[in-house]
């Protein structure tokens, strides 16, 4: 069973992922904040990161730039959700090592695909 590491200051969004891949087969980890995730994302090693760009105190473009920076999480694959449908943002977080980035509300049929791709 894979580990799958939510960063997102939304509790709905966070419910919400949590029940959907808890039936399917994973192991959640969830985080409320980008300084708790990257402590949970070195302290858990997930297999994924989902991980939120709006977020206050440290966004995620911050958060995924130190997770690459850190030789424990750095090959940790990171898939942004978000509300941010700005090319350049979405363009801010693949150069911050992002390996893909999926638009809240999203697809879950997509989501799905995404996360067996990154997580099995």
């Amino acid at each position: 069973m894979a580990k799958i590491l939510i960063i997102d200051d939304n509790l709905a969004t966070i419910s919400m992922l949590e029940t959907l891949l808890k039936i399917s087969g994973y192991e959640i980890v969830t985080a409320f904040d980008g300084p708790s995730g990257i402590e949970k994302a070195l302290s858990e090693m997930p297999a994924l990161i989902l991980l939120d760009i709006m977020m206050p105190q440290m966004d995620g473009i911050e958060v995924c730039t130190r997770l690459r920076q850190t030789p424990q999480t750095a090959a940790v694959p990171i898939v942004f959700l978000s509300a941010k449908a700005d090319e350049k943002d979405i363009k801010r977080g693949l150069e911050a090592g992002a390996n893909e980035s999926l638009l809240k509300p999203f697809n879950l049929e997509k989501l799905m695909q995404t996360v067996r791709k990154y997580a099995g």
